[in-house]
């Protein structure tokens, strides 16, 4: 008896000491983890994410494991797909509510990097999901200064447009018709934005054939269309292939020329979405006699506030007001203003903007042209905004706390060409100045 008693003891305490052997190297080994964690202050969210796993991101986010924790320089899992470029892994993470506008101990955000690397598809992404567009790195640079030294110009347009829901939309294209009158072929833009649309031709009858032309689309509103310089043999068979871009996206449509041969469908007016019931009426009263001696004009649709003659506005190249245009504003604004101030209410914004042509006789590309004309067009709204505030007129002295809290300058660019009634860029016209109303949408 005493020898079985014996054996039961020496058993359980054999499992007893080996239980508490492995639990003892068990408690040492997650410690050692957690000192790791420590010194390093990443989390396997972290590893997984700069070994471009995104199954194990999955995995780690099924188990709760927390989505927004830092390392020691402040960042988040987030900020290192950002950094990676790692798209799929990041809209994985936002998803799961990791935070866009995250801060790491260097005071950057996952745009600024993504913006400084130039990383367009990623900026993209972040911007449409709420990231801050105005936030400063410790060397005061914003996304938009990124995106200016990028030459990143789509991802700068997102930047500086109030209303980018359609930005947003993956680009989509069409191909509609093809009009054998005006010799040109035109599509639509269904969803996105396009900045370009660039159209080839190939005849499919003829063997080992390169495309005869590849044509650049005039853009206008959600419409394309390109002019041929050459006539299409109509007993041929053509494969026509357009290509929209805007440096983050792409589309491609195909399809044969038999199947566009039909008639233009007519354009339906759209309702104006910047109605503010009254103000166009009382503005057309104030200024009536102004318009022709001024070269403005007034577009109900907007409230855009025209002026049109480049050659008394600003010197040629430069941003400085002439003092032609000077009078005019002396003149204008204030009175602008009295109107104004009766719809103070319905005003979202009063923007200033600047727009230029697509020339730039400097430099060579259309990248380098754009840039150019944005830089100028941005000081030339900036000086009429800063003029126009500084007038010591009553009117204006007495909306100045208004004015500070909506009233702003915008360099367009070429963004919004005026053409003429052929469809082409007409240059004149295109280089003016204008004063925009954005009305508080209910």
């Amino acid at each position: 008896m005493k020898k079985t008693l014996l054996v039961i003891v020496a058993i359980f305490l054999f499992l007893t000491g080996c239980s508490f052997s492995q639990n003892s190297s068990n408690i040492k080994i997650e410690n050692k983890v957690d000192e790791l964690q420590d010194f390093i202050g990443e989390t396997p969210l972290h590893d997984a994410v700069r070994a471009k796993d995104i199954n194990q991101v999955r995995k780690l986010l099924k188990s709760n494991i927390e989505v927004n924790l830092k390392d020691k320089y402040g960042y988040t899992a987030l900020h290192l797909s950002a950094r990676l470029d790692e798209l799929e892994i990041a809209k994985f993470l936002v998803k799961n509510g990791a935070t866009v506008n995250s801060i790491d101990i260097f005071k950057d955000t996952p745009l600024l990097d993504s913006t400084r690397n130039s990383t367009n598809t990623m900026s993209k992404f972040l911007i449409c999901n709420g990231a801050k567009k105005s936030v400063k790195d410790r060397h005061s640079m914003t996304p938009l200064h990124n995106t200016s030294k990028n030459s990143d110009i789509f991802i700068m347009k997102m930047i500086q447009t109030n209303d980018i829901s359609k930005m947003c939309e993956n680009l989509d294209i069409t191909l509609d018709y093809y009009s054998a009158d005006e010799n040109k072929i035109c599509g639509s833009i269904i969803k996105g934005v396009a900045t370009k649309v660039k159209l080839t031709i190939v005849n499919e009858n003829v063997e080992n054939t390169e495309p005869f032309g590849t044509y650049e689309s005039k853009i206008a509103d959600s419409k394309y269309c390109a002019f041929l310089d050459k006539t299409l043999d109509m007993s041929e068979s053509y494969l026509i292939t357009a290509i929209g871009t805007n440096t983050v996206d792409k589309d491609i449509e195909i399809a044969n020329l038999a199947d566009l041969i039909k008639e233009e469908e007519p354009l339906v007016e759209e309702v104006p979405t910047k109605f503010i019931s009254g103000l166009y009426e009382d503005l057309m009263e104030e200024f009536k006699d102004d318009f022709e001696p001024w070269n403005a004009k007034l577009e109900k649709d907007g409230l855009i506030f025209r002026f049109m003659k480049p050659s008394v506005l600003f010197t040629k190249g430069s941003s400085d007001l002439k003092e032609s245009y000077k009078n005019i504003l002396d003149d204008f604004f204030p009175r602008y203003l009295k109107v104004l101030n009766k719809y103070k209410n319905e005003i979202a914004e009063v923007r200033v903007e600047g727009h230029t042509s697509s020339e730039y006789s400097s430099v060579k590309t259309l990248e380098q042209k754009y840039m150019k004309n944005k830089i100028l067009s941005q000081k030339r709204a900036k000086q009429v905004l800063d003029y126009t505030l500084n007038m010591q007129e009553k009117k204006v002295l007495e909306n100045k706390e208004w004015l500070d809290t909506l009233y702003n300058s915008y360099g367009m660019s070429s963004d919004n060409l005026i053409l003429d009634e052929n469809g082409i860029e007409d240059k004149n016209a295109s280089r003016r100045v204008e004063f925009n109303i954005e009305k508080i949408m209910e």
